[in-house]
């Protein structure tokens, strides 16, 4: 992958899921805008598939190469929790009883519930074009739920609040096809499909909870090469238009 395309990348996976100024408080942060979100089946809102189509250029006389690198945000729930009586150290057989809170002020900082971003990669060693053409490439993923606890403390040093981090499971696959679409033309197809859980009670902070969030395909060729889908050749406008992208 090129060092260019990956700060591109870096760049877009943040674009919109946090805006200036970068504070949770801010309103526009309220009710985010996210782009290249793949939501879980059923949602109420948005696509379960993220669909790139493109055209590769190839050479009868080399054997072309296609590597896949997906990248996405998971969303991670942070909560704030208030000990209901503040303790020295958290007992190992339980948690002690909380109550959520919108925000606290610990130490001269400002904690408050709010939604992480943690980046997630998917590299696919890199696979042939003509042998895709024969066999589409199917790859499966998960990522497991966890919680984890951060204990605050006050000025007499006990143990008053939590800073709870939460992630629900998220499941998908990532299929990849090709198909000639003329002579020394190939029409590349990367699909990729969100199966995580949906529950119907579900808010649209709870389905982006188990959405693929910003996310976006880096697609890089060997021995090959991609046609402008902007400003195609002459040769490859009419395979051009027949390309279908969703959620891209």
């Amino acid at each position: 992958m090129t060092t260019r395309a990956e700060e591109v990348a870096n760049a877009v996976l943040y674009e919109g899921y946090i805006l200036y100024p970068y504070r949770p408080s801010s309103v526009k942060n309220q009710q985010r805008w996210n782009f290249g979100v793949v939501y879980p089946p059923g949602a109420s809102e948005g696509a379960a598939t993220m669909q790139t189509q493109c055209l590769v250029v190839t050479a009868s006389d080399t054997t072309p190469k296609l590597d896949i690198k997906i990248r996405f945000l998971h969303l991670m729930a942070r909560t704030v929790e208030e000990l209901d009586q503040p303790v020295v150290e958290l007992s190992s057989t339980g948690q002690p009883a909380t109550h959520r809170v919108a925000k606290i002020e610990c130490d001269g900082q400002i904690f408050q519930a709010w939604q992480e971003g943690v980046e997630r990669v998917i590299s696919l060693p890199a696979c042939g074009l003509e042998e895709i053409v024969h066999r589409p490439l199917t790859h499966r993923f998960a990522f497991d739920e966890s919680r984890t606890t951060q204990p605050l403390r006050d000025p007499e040093g006990r143990i008053a609040w939590l800073i709870v981090r939460e992630h629900q499971s998220i499941a998908g696959e990532i299929e990849v096809s090709a198909e000639p679409a003329g002579e020394d033309l190939l029409r590349l197809t990367v699909q990729l499909h969100n199966h995580s859980p949906h529950q119907d009670r579900d808010t649209r902070d709870g389905a982006l909870l188990r959405s693929l969030v910003s996310a976006h395909k880096i697609l890089a060729l060997h021995d090959a090469a991609f046609v402008s889908m902007i400003d195609p050749p002459e040769f490859c406008r009419e395979a051009a238009a027949e390309c279908r992208n969703t959620v891209t």
